[in-house]
């Protein structure tokens, strides 16, 4: 920004010779024809040059056009020329953007043939505008006088205001968790504090009771007093637009740091100490002996106003170059924490999925089971297609480390002076590689959510959460995918002893790492390409940790039963034959989801419950989570909280009818087989926490090692205020 101040100049030499010249003229109209004549004839007679003349200065012409070849060809050379093609290049490079582009235009900054830069004062007169009643005019006319601010308050203005700064708002909603939103008055854009930088600078310009605080808040507690709509302008006040949980003690920094990121702003002020607002002008009002001298609230050695009068600032961009790069940094930060927590997740299902299919495969071996032989051939499958180089994040992994690295050299150019071309280049190139890598990683990263989602359906439910008790409720909306299917065994036979079971069929999609509520719902959910008829739920004990299996079936072809003597009379529940043989009342819709009444609604999801523990020997905690409420709503059925190290139960689809398959029974456990407590089972992917990125939910950090190779954390890299800590 070059400010601009009035200088009066003395009367110009060639306007003085030109009078002279026109005042000697009309001397010489009043004298006699003859003597006139014979003037001008003397002051136009032709002097023809002599030969020897035309030819001494046809070589000097000469000799001047060679010098200056040399001279040029030197030029070319020369650090100054490649300075001016850098300069042009820049310049051309700004227009393209400008066209192409919605980006903010960025001035060319390079020093001047004078040595100026950005925020040096240069009189009106150097520009060759004349201190006239016409230009005053045109700078002073009413009634938008105000938007160009007076040059008596602010050393070296005007400063030229938008009409329409400030004027759309959306406050923010805390309630939501919702920053306020500020639209642009000239591109009207929707633009969020704290992420793109429109000032670059600022500067005390002093101490006035402002009346733009008073009367110019179209939103704040002095909305009804606003009187500025003839100038189409409001202030955008800090405690209005940034969320309480966001909001910090207040310095001219702080505010600074605010005003800055606020479209159209060019001033801002502090007042009692903590009131911090941006305006496009301030308006001085008349005020008593009142000063600026009430300590700041994040800095008792500064003074943020007084209870009266503002702290009054003035903001300044020499270039909008660090605010580009500062936003498209942070948008590169999006998508480095976007696919690292993509290639975590990928790499902790390969994992889970891989430790249940060896698991699954050394307990079917020996039991002759060989369909669910075939289930753990074909997780391991899916494992290794996780863990596969080539696709999925494996492909995106070069993009990461690239965008990483200029994500890096980033943070060393925001500092750097763009005023010059060098510095200026630099960053400009590093911005079109930043949006080009951002954009193929977010694609990319996108594509390599599908195998993931294939595996786990309630990924993002999962990410989401911000701790246990908050992940409990999301799968606790699960419950009730239980109700539309029924151990396979009792449903073929409702007097079918209490054994566990394990089917074959058609698969329907992957293995999945879920407990058995969220199988049976993604079971349920399961439509295309055709309805899920039933699944096999398998589940491995080590420790609290367990290991779920899930495996969802087209149709159901055969189904094993497993006779385990170490497990029978083991669970600890009533046997009335009424309620064990008690048929499931309907569909899915038919049931009340568990509350605290005991109502008909709840007796019929514990008779499920009931059921099911029975015919897979799993504990509440195991099937729903330790802290699900139906572990208090069924009391009596959860009171028991074992539950078998090893676990296989077939459910088939109840609106399918009975399943018309082979029955085989085997005479033995479903492997090395016994009870176990159940009561602190923990089935979550990943503990949770406040991990390295600031950020509460799953914990998320370290670096991945997957398939011999290394992906990096970003948060030791993080610089910028975007959302690694906000995941």
């Amino acid at each position: 920004m070059i400010t601009i101040t009035w200088a009066l100049t003395p009367l110009l030499t060639f306007l003085a010779d030109s009078a002279e010249y026109s005042l000697a003229v009309s001397d010489m109209q009043l004298q006699p024809e003859s003597e006139w004549a014979t003037h001008y004839a003397e002051v136009h007679k032709k002097h023809l040059p002599s030969p020897q003349q035309l030819a001494v200065g046809y070589h000097k012409q000469q000799r001047a056009v060679e010098k200056a070849k040399v001279a040029h060809e030197e030029f070319l050379k020369s650090p100054a020329y490649h300075m001016q093609m850098i300069r042009r290049a820049h310049k051309e490079f700004q227009q393209a953007r400008r066209e192409n582009t919605s980006m903010d235009n960025s001035p060319d900054e390079a020093p001047s043939a004078k040595g100026l830069k950005c925020g040096d004062h240069i009189p009106l007169a150097d520009l060759g505008i004349k201190d006239t009643p016409f230009t005053r005019a045109l700078f002073w006319s009413r009634p938008h006088a105000a938007l160009v601010q007076e040059e008596e308050l602010v050393e070296g203005g005007p400063s030229m205001a938008v009409p329409g700064s400030g004027v759309v708002q959306e406050l923010a909603d805390n309630g939501r968790s919702k920053m306020g939103i500020v639209t642009s008055a000239e591109k009207w854009e929707d633009i969020t504090p704290f992420i793109k930088v429109f000032k670059d600078g600022f500067s005390l310009v002093g101490c006035f009771k402002d009346q733009m605080h008073e009367f110019g808040d179209m939103y704040g507690d002095n909305k009804d007093q606003y009187r500025e709509a003839n100038l189409n302008v409001s202030i955008v006040k800090y405690s209005d637009v940034v969320l309480k949980e966001k909001q910090v003690a207040m310095t001219p920094r702080k505010c600074y740091e605010f005003c800055r990121t606020v479209p159209d702003m060019l001033f801002f002020g502090v007042k009692d100490g903590r009131d911090c607002y941006c305006m496009p002008f301030y308006k001085p009002g008349a005020s008593g002996s009142d000063k600026c001298d009430i300590p700041c609230a994040g800095d008792p050695v500064q003074m943020c106003g007084g209870s009266e009068k503002s702290s009054i600032f003035e903001m300044h961009m020499c270039a909008d170059t660090a605010g580009d790069l500062l936003y498209n940094a942070v948008k590169a930060e999006v998508e480095l924490v976007y696919f690292y927590d993509t290639a975590f997740m990928t790499d902790k299902l390969a994992h889970w999925i891989e430790d249940g299919a060896e698991i699954l495969q050394k307990i079917a071996g020996p039991v002759g089971d060989q369909a669910a032989s075939d289930l753990g051939n074909e997780a391991l499958i899916v494992a290794a297609d996780l863990f596969d180089l080539n696709t999925g994040w494996g492909y995106c992994r070069p993009f990461y480390r690239t965008l990483l690295g200029f994500y890096d050299d980033a943070k060393v150019l925001y500092d750097a002076d763009f005023t010059f071309a060098e510095n200026l280049q630099k960053a400009e190139d590093n911005m079109r590689m930043l949006e080009n890598l951002r954009q193929k990683l977010n694609k990319c990263a996108k594509e390599s959510e599908k195998p993931i989602l294939n595996v786990y359906p309630f990924y993002f439910g999962f990410m989401a959460a911000l701790d246990e008790k908050d992940l409990q409720e999301k799968t606790d909306k699960y419950i009730n995918g239980i109700v539309g299917f029924k151990p396979a065994i009792y449903m073929m036979d409702n007097f079918a002893d209490e054994e566990m079971s394990s089917c074959k069929g058609k698969l329907l999609g992957g293995p999945k790492p879920l407990p058995f509520s969220s199988c049976a719902e993604s079971c349920e959910q399961t439509l295309h390409p055709t309805r899920c008829a039933g699944f096999q739920y398998f589940q491995f004990m080590r420790g609290d940790k367990q290991i779920p299996m899930c495996f969802h079936f087209e149709g159901l072809e055969e189904i094993r039963t497993y006779r385990c003597q170490e497990l029978r009379g083991g669970l600890v529940l009533d046997q009335e034959e009424a309620n064990t043989k008690q048929a499931f009342r309907g569909f899915r819709g038919n049931v009340s989801a568990p509350s605290d009444s005991k109502g008909s609604g709840t007796y019929d999801i514990c008779a499920m419950v009931k059921n099911i523990r029975k015919y897979s020997y799993l504990s509440c905690e195991s099937m729903f989570g330790k802290k699900s409420k139906i572990v208090k709503t069924c009391s009596d059925v959860c009171e028991d909280k074992n539950g078998a190290y090893n676990t296989a139960v077939c459910m088939a689809r109840h609106s399918f009818g009975v399943p018309r398959i082979e029955h085989i029974q085997v005479r033995r456990c479903f492997g090395d087989n016994k009870l176990v407590s159940q009561e602190d089972a923990d089935w979550r992917l990943q503990e949770f926490g406040i991990d390295a990125s600031g950020g509460a939910g799953p914990k998320i950090e370290g670096e991945i090692k997957m398939a011999g190779t290394v992906v990096t954390e970003p948060y030791g890299h993080v610089w910028t205020p975007g959302p690694a800590g906000q995941r």
